[in-house]
Order: C-alpha cells, then sequence, then structure tokens
C-alpha cells in the first residue's frame, strides 16, 4: 500500500492553474505506485474567504469530473479541497473521488472564527473511506486545534487520519506537535498535507508530513518547496520518501 500528500502552491479563483497543478501531482503520485493522494485546504480554488461563495465547486462541474476520470485512469482516491455549496449553505470540503469515480465530501467540523461570517461548521457529511484494511478519517485545518476531532475519529476505528490544512510559518511546528501527540495517545497514523509559499497575506509553513501509529515521523518535506511525501506500508511499518515536483 502506498499513500501520499501534496505540498503545493495555487492561484485564488484560477481553478483551471490549480487544476493542472492537481493533475501533474497524481500523475507523479502515480509513477510511486501511489493509491491515494491528499491536497491541502481549499485546494482546487486556493485558499479565500469572501469569495468561496462565487468560486464553489458543486459535484456536477467540470473539474470535479476530469478528477473523476483521473482517478479511475490511475486507480487512486484523490482527497482535494473546495468550498462546497449545498442546501443553500456554504460549507469548506474536500472532495474524496474514489478509484471508482465517485465523489464523496467531508465538511469541516470546526471552521476558524476568520472563517465564520462566510463558512457554516458541519458534522453532517463525514464519509469513512478504507483501503487495504486501513480506515480513514479526514480533518480540514482547524479540526486538527480540537481534541474532540482525533477522539471521534478513534471512536470510528479510524487507523489512518488525514488533515488537509494551511498553517502559517508560525503556526506549523504547533501543528506538528499536535498531530504527533495524536499518532501517539490514538495509535493512528497520520498523512497531512500543507500549502508552500505565499497564501493571502500569510506565508505557509509548508512541512507537509507522515507519522506511523507510535507519533514517530517517518518523512517530512520543507519549509519552502513543492512536492510529495509518499508512504509505503509494509507490513506494519511505514518507510517513505520525499518527491519533488
Amino acid at each position: 500500500m502506498i499513500i501520499s500528500s501534496a505540498q503545493i502552491t495555487t492561484k485564488v479563483g484560477d481553478v483551471n492553474y490549480n487544476l493542472e497543478k492537481h493533475l501533474h501531482c497524481i500523475d507523479v503520485a502515480a509513477q510511486k505506485e501511489a493509491e491515494l493522494i491528499v491536497f491541502p485546504e481549499m485546494s482546487l480554488t486556493g485558499y479565500c474567504l469572501e469569495e468561496g461563495r462565487t468560486l464553489a465547486i458543486g459535484r456536477d462541474e467540470e473539474v470535479i469530473t476530469k478528477l473523476s476520470q483521473k482517478a479511475q485512469e490511475r486507480t487512486m482516491i484523490i482527497i482535494a479541497g473546495a468550498p462546497i455549496y449545498m442546501d443553500d449553505i456554504l460549507y469548506i470540503g474536500s472532495y474524496i473521488i474514489m478509484p471508482n469515480g465517485e465523489a464523496k465530501i467531508y465538511t469541516k467540523r470546526y471552521v476558524h472564527h476568520t472563517e465564520q461570517a462566510y463558512y457554516t461548521s458541519c458534522f453532517d457529511h463525514n464519509p469513512v473511506v478504507s483501503l487495504h484494511g486501513e480506515i480513514i478519517q479526514l480533518a480540514i485545518c482547524a479540526d486538527i486545534d480540537e481534541p474532540n476531532h482525533p477522539k471521534l475519529a478513534k471512536k470510528c476505528d479510524c487507523t489512518l487520519y488525514i488533515p488537509s490544512i494551511l498553517f502559517s510559518e508560525q503556526e506549523i511546528d504547533n501543528g506538528h506537535a499536535s498531530l504527533k501527540k495524536y499518532a501517539e495517545t490514538y495509535s493512528f497514523a497520520v498523512l497531512m498535507s500543507n500549502y508552500v509559499g505565499q497564501v493571502g497575506r500569510m506565508i505557509a509553513g509548508g512541512r507537509s508530513a507522515f507519522w506511523n501509529r507510535k507519533g514517530v515521523c517517518i518523512a517530512a518535506l520543507g519549509r519552502e518547496q513543492e512536492g510529495l511525501v509518499v508512504m509505503e506500508r509494509i507490513n506494519d511499518d511505514w518507510v517513505g520518501q520525499k518527491c519533488e515536483l
């Protein structure tokens, strides 16, 4: 079993540019025989606040169709983020594109206070995904600041916790500490994807990484470069590599 995490820059509102970057990352991950790839928070649109309602991506839009085709072509689970508008409510969500092309949705549970004027928190969309015996639970950014989130994931028998985040240079060390603690406490592996470079007014902190069930960081990218973390499970152990884009 091989899984991967993408660390990228994006352009807010330029969905075509962002999609092409996703497709390139997916192809690179496929060359490493990855069966799953995760991208940062709102990766398809770039992280946005007031633009979210305009940029929201629905299930039937061309970008999701292209990702569905790519998931089938590469036999891969693709986890990509976007504002998602459902039932007249705007959420921060992740599309989970399955290898058969089906698009599932996870919605952010703990919306950051700066996002509350634009987005609504939601506990209703939390699909459980399995891959070669691993039970996968997703998280989006501020979800990992709320200790109940990983606790509830463990109650759902999670063995692989996958956060898509936007943490700044100043925040990422604390993010690493939290994810290490969750891995140790709940005995699940953690695969995290963060942005790198300029994101709005902040500089993203990078350091996308993987922790095993003992909380040991097996592989992590730096603070500046785009790339992939690629992890392979061999029996009960994980080995990793870093891959430039």
